[in-house]
């Protein structure tokens, strides 16, 4: 792990590959260095770099990607970010890769007939990568930041892909023809995950919540490329999955230190006398009314002293009420941002307004 750090950073090679690539393609080199003659090793290092890079440059190749939705129903076909979701049925499944290119004979083969009636959509989505794992990788991570984007909005009920999710077990199946790559789900395995719930995404639904800034501004930060993404739409996201991790498993007790986790990342810019700072811009952000404030500050004093006791002594005591009223205000904040996500570029602009006006009652930022 550490040469494979160290080659991908001193070396610039491009995040197209996995980890499993890299280690055949290190290990089978090693071999062959400390198998030959007394050579000047550092030139063969430095060979064997450029080799690599032009193997990644060369065998690099576009996937299409399919992943199965489990307890997320759609009525008709949606795309948000690059991720497009379509209803589920096998029809439709092997509709998305024979319009890319596949052989009916190959959907037919590898696409089960059998309809599963736990299967609310397909999400599928283009993917450039060198090797299977890695393709998988990269579009479960997007599939995932968009289902997050929707369980945030609707924290009550749980989705997830199929066969990533929970005790989930699953196999992935591969075809190939004329450089493009296909990757089904397939070979489902295990019992229906309890903890998942049946969410439908109607088209009026779907219409009215893009009448309002929060999808659309989402939408748009997923457009963006991630290295063009401004710190501020990083942190949106950043929360918004820290926030999931949360909603998911209602019951975690490690959920305390998830809510002081996310306050930190909307909030604070360094360490420096950090439970003061987090209470007082929390309260400045989120309430104008003093009595609201007083209360609040005395909820975090009480959820930071059980985060303590939970973080060194493994174990913590908190009310629901106050947990869960923060957690509401968390909420709230986040949604705030979002609205926001194209004025600011980074926290520090918001901390800056906070501290210039932190003794007026109503503060406009």
């Amino acid at each position: 792990t550490f040469i494979i750090d160290f080659i991908k950073d001193k070396f610039d090679i491009e995040n197209n590959c996995s980890i499993q690539y890299l280690k055949k393609e290190i290990t089978d080199h090693l071999i062959q260095l400390f198998n030959s003659e007394p050579i000047d090793k550092d030139q063969k290092i430095n060979e064997f770099i450029t080799k690599l890079k032009k193997n990644i440059i060369k065998n690099t190749q576009e996937y299409l990607v399919s992943e199965l939705i489990q307890g997320l129903y759609l009525e008709e076909e949606i795309t948000f970010g690059d991720i497009t979701f379509v209803p589920y049925s096998n029809e439709n499944h092997k509709k998305i890769y024979e319009n890319y290119g596949a052989k009916q004979n190959m959907t037919d083969l590898l696409i089960d007939n059998k309809n599963n009636e736990s299967i609310g959509c397909i999400a599928y989505s283009k993917i450039i990568a060198i090797d299977n794992s890695k393709a998988i990788e990269k579009i479960d991570y997007k599939i995932n930041q968009v289902l997050d984007i929707f369980r945030f909005y609707n924290i009550y009920e749980n989705f997830g892909i199929y066969g990533n999710y929970k005790s989930f077990g699953h196999s992935k199946v591969t075809g190939y023809i004329k450089g493009k790559g296909f990757i089904f789900s397939a070979g489902v395995t295990g019992n229906k995950n309890k903890n998942l719930g049946s969410f439908k995404f109607t088209k009026e639904r779907y219409i009215s919540l893009q009448k309002y800034a929060f999808l659309n501004n989402l939408n748009k930060i997923l457009t963006i490329s991630e290295n063009k993404r401004t710190p501020f739409q990083r942190k949106i996201l950043l929360a918004i999955n820290w926030f999931v991790n949360i909603i998911q498993e209602w019951e975690n007790k490690n959920n305390i230190i998830f809510l002081f986790t996310i306050l930190e990342i909307l909030i604070l810019v360094d360490s420096k006398k950090k439970g003061e700072q987090l209470f007082e811009r929390f309260i400045l952000l989120n309430y104008k009314n003093k009595k609201d404030r007083e209360t609040r500050i005395s909820m975090l004093k009480n959820l930071q002293a059980s985060r303590n006791n939970l973080v060194h002594g493994g174990h913590c005591n908190y009310k629901e009420i106050e947990f869960n009223t923060i957690l509401l205000d968390t909420h709230n904040l986040i949604m705030k941002y979002i609205e926001k996500f194209e004025i600011y570029s980074d926290i520090t602009e918001i901390i800056n307004i906070i501290e210039l006006k932190k003794n007026e009652l109503e503060i406009n930022w």
